[in-house]
């Protein structure tokens, strides 16, 4: 499916929130199949997206100065998954492209309750959330989240200035861009933060995986910075 128009979708129907563009519809035969979605323009809904529910391998491409709204005006607290059942792994989602930009009013999960799942910020592309979970539970393993060449923006805030970043199975690697995040937790051992480049804006940052944590690689141009209580720097 590809989206080059301004869309409104995933309206509450009164028995509950519609699923915007949940992807792995069922087919007429029962069973389902994977999705490619790409959003080449305005994307709003008030609803959950959701990548992997009944099989993975979802496809999510936010380009070309395109954008992916949840507003989550519906009252949910979580504005997308990947990765929703077991064994519904190797789900993607990439924003690229100067402009283009994922806001979420409320949490993201990078990986369910499957493992494999990727979301990965590049060349100008932004990302926006409530709060980021790599890996929520026990089955949902290796997932990733990178923050690309070419730049990009990656922020995890809300107006309470307690947006949590939790790495917790898989990993958040940072080559370039701009990170900031009202909190971070890399507590456990399956979770790291690879800082190699580019500008990371933590508030609070509890990083007690087991492993040292290197600021950058060697290469490059990085820089950290630690936000006072104000957000200010």
């Amino acid at each position: 499916n590809t989206y080059s128009g301004t869309w409104s979708v995933g309206i509450s129907n009164g028995a509950g929130p519609q699923q915007f563009l949940m992807l792995n519809y069922s087919t007429n035969s029962g069973g389902q199949v994977s999705d490619t979605n790409i959003i080449t323009a305005a994307v709003v809904s008030n609803s959950p997206y959701v990548m992997g529910n009944g099989v993975g391998n979802d496809l999510l491409v936010v380009s070309n100065g395109g954008s992916l709204t949840l507003t989550n005006a519906s009252g949910t607290q979580i504005s997308a998954v990947m990765g929703n059942q077991l064994g519904d792994s190797n789900n993607v989602a990439r924003v690229t492209d100067a402009g283009s930009f994922w806001s979420n009013a409320q949490s993201v999960l990078v990986g369910r309750n499957s493992g494999a799942n990727s979301l990965t910020v590049s060349n100008g592309g932004s990302f926006y959330a409530n709060a980021l979970v790599v890996g929520a539970s026990n089955t949902s393993t290796g997932n990733s989240v990178l923050l690309g060449s070419g730049g990009g923006t990656m922020i995890v805030t809300n107006a309470g200035g307690t947006g949590l970043t939790d790495i917790r199975r898989g990993t958040l690697t940072q080559n370039d861009g701009t990170f900031r995040t009202d909190r971070l937790v890399v507590t456990n051992g399956s979770g790291v933060y690879n800082f190699n480049g580019g500008s990371s804006y933590v508030g609070v940052a509890n990083i007690n995986n087991g492993q040292a944590f290197q600021v950058g690689n060697g290469s490059g141009s990085t820089a950290y910075f630690r936000l006072g209580q104000n957000g200010q720097t």
